[in-house]
């Protein structure tokens, strides 16, 4: 239709590979036509393309507004963590209304969104890293919460990371062996209580 962006170096192809102030528009539009179809048709998968777009558009946004000589990886992160906690408390509302198939695809691309935003900041000091392991701990603890093993599924991730951190740290260490082991007796007694109340909770 001839619509396409004439100052545009890009074409629709590279959509997926990088970030363009241009596409606005055609987000825009997709979200437009994906909340429409969403509003005569109740399938949750259509929200997938909605929260898809969403990702992109957010970057999208700040390659459009901000200054294009700077560094803008920091505000793909924020933006990213943004999206993705009100992608969860969105969830959370859903499955409230008992609207849970809706609540799967908040929750997991709110996840998706936080954690990936969260794994890649630049974290330059060690209390960052300590932090982000108590943050994929909270994700953990809240699994049993909201009785979603997704949160379940990143904590993990993000704790694996962070010891994965340790390990190339202290290496040479022969104390991390043991250091390690009490770290995985722990998660592993951790990952019990949580079943055991999961369970005592469903029979009461």
């Amino acid at each position: 239709m001839h619509w396409w962006p004439t100052s545009s170096s890009n074409n629709y192809t590279g959509f997926y590979h990088w970030i363009n102030g241009d596409w606005v528009p055609m987000e825009i539009c997709t979200l437009a036509v994906a909340c429409l179809v969403l509003y005569f048709v109740r399938f949750p998968f259509i929200t997938v393309p909605i929260y898809f777009t969403l990702t992109f558009m957010s970057m999208d946004a700040i390659h459009l507004f901000a200054d294009p000589k700077a560094d803008h990886w920091l505000y793909y992160c924020m933006a990213s963590i943004t999206i993705g906690t009100l992608l969860n408390i969105l969830g959370f509302a859903l499955c409230r209304k008992d609207q849970k198939d809706f609540g799967f695809w908040s929750f997991l691309f709110g996840m998706f969104l936080c954690w990936s935003g969260l794994t890649g900041w630049n974290i330059q000091t060690e209390w960052g890293h300590f932090i982000y392991f108590l943050i994929n701990l909270t994700f953990i603890l809240l699994s049993s919460f909201f009785h979603r093993k997704i949160f379940m599924f990143f904590g993990s991730l993000g704790i694996i990371c962070y010891i994965g951190h340790l390990a190339y740290i202290f290496s040479d260490s022969p104390m991390f062996s043991y250091a390690l082991g009490a770290i995985g007796f722990s998660i592993i007694m951790l990952a019990t209580f949580l079943m055991r109340s999961r369970k005592n909770r469903s029979i009461s």
